[in-house]
């Protein structure tokens, strides 16, 4: 299991999208404290496929300080320096691909 941050650039994800296309079983294996559950899941941060205002690369990493707030949930995101940036062209590429795949 891992982590899906997209379009949270600013190290802000809006209310509404926390857990936005997360199957229901996914959430409830987090538990009431989702937040320490999600800063021990690697996590993969990428923009928004062709928000050009940033770089068009994922990177593998982990999330910090997670907290809710008024604005919505703030994090820090800490990439794994020891791996490569992804473009978000192989990300995309991959999430296409396995969409074509029959669900088990």
């Amino acid at each position: 299991m891992y982590s899906l941050l997209v379009g949270v650039n600013d190290e802000v994800i809006p209310a509404g999208r926390l857990f936005e296309h997360t199957e229901d079983y996914v959430k409830a294996s987090l538990g009431a404290d989702y937040s320490l559950a999600l800063q021990h899941l690697p996590a993969l941060c990428m923009p928004e496929i062709g928000d050009n205002r940033y770089e068009q690369t994922a990177r593998v990493g982990t999330i910090t300080h997670l907290r809710g707030g008024t604005r919505g949930h703030t994090f820090r995101f800490v990439p794994n320096p020891n791996l490569a940036p992804i473009a978000a062209t192989t990300i995309q590429n991959l999430a296409n691909r396995g969409a074509q795949q029959p669900r088990r």
